[in-house]
């Protein structure tokens, strides 16, 4: 037996033969002038798009049901034509017909993907986190992991003064990541954004500092400045730390920490606008 043969679907084919003869017609329509021969040109070019762009479809298997690599070929090409409903419709179909084909797997993903791409980022990291599941040892695992720590990261909010809860299940994510696939090609975007998660999370405390400080509530506008430097100190947000710490304790009378941490803020950033606005 020869390869299986595949048709284009019927209704592409009758549009073709139907439009077909129509260009024919148009070509050798006489025209009387530039403009009306610049006319008929368009004319005829828009007929051949629209032609080319009907007869293009998923090739269906002639004269047999579909199968699970047939139904995954024309979920992935609806997925390429952004068609996301009916490319979701066709990968389901594998996963549901035909589960124990190595399709179901790979309809799985690009049903996590597209998710992914049309930015529903909750339905996107549940799929990953199934796929996870029932394939651990799936050689693609680390671009999931990493997708799932992207989908956190792409729910951030842009304000200091919402919750924070994004940034920190980005940063469990991608250390995830970094943990079981340490030589993944991802690893570097990866750290980049869990610095960025950081950043915001010393801004966060910052803008709380500021806060406490507002209302006189200097011990905790102090722990908000002393965190910035124990557990962010390589974000570049120290100089404001400083401040808060150096004040508060100042309002606190403890002038004795106060001059010390104001001799640390002289030393790292001696050109520093905070420090003409202590007074100790």
């Amino acid at each position: 037996m020869g390869s299986p043969r595949f048709a284009r679907d019927d209704r592409f084919s009758f549009s073709f033969q139907i439009s077909l003869p129509l260009v024919k017609q148009l070509a050798f329509v006489p025209m009387l002038n530039y403009k009306q021969c610049m006319f008929q040109r368009f004319l005829i070019c828009a007929l051949v798009l629209i032609l080319l762009n009907c007869s293009a479809g998923p090739p269906i298997r002639k004269g047999s049901q579909p199968t699970a690599q047939t139904s995954y070929e024309e979920g992935v090409y609806y997925k390429n034509q952004k068609n996301w409903e009916l490319a979701i419709e066709k990968l389901d179909t594998v996963r549901h017909r035909f589960p124990l084909s190595p399709y179901a797997k790979k309809a799985e993903l690009e049903i996590a993907d597209i998710h992914f791409i049309r930015k529903n980022y909750i339905d996107a990291r549940l799929t990953y986190e199934l796929y996870k599941q029932f394939h651990p040892t799936d050689p693609h695992l680390d671009f999931v992991q990493y997708r799932i720590g992207l989908a956190y990261f792409y729910e951030i909010p842009s304000a200091i003064d919402r919750d924070t809860t994004p940034l920190y299940d980005t940063i469990d994510a991608f250390n995830v990541l970094k943990t079981h696939f340490p030589k993944s090609k991802h690893i570097t975007d990866a750290h980049n954004k869990i610095q960025v998660c950081r950043g915001k999370l010393a801004q966060r405390s910052l803008y709380v500092a500021s806060y406490y400080y507002r209302t006189k509530a200097y011990k905790s506008a102090l722990g908000r400045g002393l965190e910035v430097l124990k557990v962010y100190r390589d974000t570049g947000h120290n100089e404001e730390a400083y401040f808060y710490i150096i004040s508060s304790y100042d309002k606190l009378n403890q002038k004795e920490n106060a001059r010390k941490y104001f001799e640390k803020l002289k030393k790292e950033f001696p050109n520093s606008t905070y420090i003409s606005k202590i007074n100790l």
